[in-house]
């Protein structure tokens, strides 16, 4: 299981370098499928309570995720969401050719 969990925290170092990939443009995705304010909030609200859940499932050293302190989080952040739905801006980091090459070379004979 930790080398799964090394392998998504070695996806999310790649994709972070490409802003299509950011959770801003998740949650734009999600509000553009929203044709009044109130559906646009619900589908934003929605796509970000994902990131709570893969932020702890990256955090875990041996796989394994604590559903109460989960839940605990996913509480305390959905009555800040609630509250304010502000813009998410991010940007781009690392070097995508750089980052690939050294997971090409990590991961080539990893079936081997």
């Amino acid at each position: 299981m930790n080398k799964y969990i090394e392998m998504i925290n070695d996806l999310d170092t790649l994709v972070g370098t490409r802003p299509e990939y950011h959770l801003s443009n998740w949650i734009n995705m999600a509000r553009d499928c929203g044709k009044t304010k109130k559906e646009k909030d619900l589908y934003e609200y929605n796509a970000s309570r994902w990131q709570i859940f893969f932020d702890e499932v990256k955090k875990s050293k041996d796989g394994k995720i604590d559903v109460d302190k989960i839940n605990k989080k996913r509480m305390a952040w959905e009555t800040q969401w609630i509250e304010s739905t502000k813009p998410v801006k991010e940007s781009p980091t690392g070097n995508e050719i750089k980052i690939a090459k050294a997971m090409l070379k990590k991961y080539r004979n990893y079936n081997d």
